[in-house]
């Protein structure tokens, strides 16, 4: 793919600022020995799993640049970039990772876009109500007595993190964090915005921060964006 630019005037140093908050979200504190970055063509489909190991660097620095390098590298390219966000098998082999690959639930992610099926990115409006959204359901979720999450912008709407304290990777526990989405998805969903139910999967992978998200054709009023983190 050519380089693809994009109407923000985004460049490789603003991607280089915000990539490493990946590890202020994602297996911060972890003893992780796996981590799969997924990209994706936005256009064909087209996914490029690659799976980097820890052992193969020589300390943890190093193998987080390595990852940082190359999911940039990738983006810059045209792809989408991806990360599973819940820790791998240290016995796993292979380039993707599948729901019985995970070695326990690290992260809750609540993700709010707008309803339906859309082919081109969110207006700024679309993507303040997403974030509106989400500081609702954060406050309703705060007097259930969950912690305050990490809050992000996913390029077209919001993605919320909750801290799960090791969740086991279980059946029960899948059910668990669904049952919870679809709640939320009663309680908090317009016309407009809603929760997804469907990422309630081990295996989930979800938005690289530091990284452009493209859908279909960008316009004035419906640019591409960073996935980054929000205050």
């Amino acid at each position: 793919m050519a380089q693809i630019t994009n109407l923000l005037g985004i460049s490789r140093a603003d991607l280089e600022a915000e990539v490493v908050n990946n590890w202020c979200l994602f297996y911060s504190g972890k003893d992780i020995t796996h981590v799969e970055i997924r990209c994706i063509d936005p256009f064909k489909g087209v996914a490029i799993p690659k799976m980097f190991y820890k052992g193969n660097y020589d300390d943890l620095k190093s193998f987080q640049r390595a990852i940082e390098c190359y999911a940039i590298d990738m983006n810059l390219s045209g792809f989408n970039a991806y990360i599973c966000m819940n820790p791998i098998r240290t016995d796993f082999e292979g380039p993707r990772a599948n729901d019985k690959a995970i070695q326990y639930r690290d992260l809750l992610l609540i993700d709010i876009d707008r309803a339906g099926t859309h082919k081109v990115p969110s207006t700024e409006v679309e993507l303040q109500a997403s974030l509106d959204m989400g500081d609702s359901v954060t406050e309703w979720l705060s007097t259930k007595g969950f912690p305050a999450p990490i809050k992000t912008c996913s390029g077209n709407g919001c993605h919320f993190y909750y801290a799960l304290n090791d969740l086991e990777n279980t059946d029960y526990d899948r059910d668990l964090v669904k049952n919870l989405l679809i709640i939320l998805g009663e309680q908090f969903n317009t016309p407009d915005i809603e929760i997804d139910p469907s990422v309630s999967n081990a295996s989930r992978i979800t938005k690289f921060l530091g990284t452009i998200m493209r859908k279909g054709t960008e316009s004035p009023d419906r640019p591409y964006r960073m996935a980054r983190m929000v205050n």
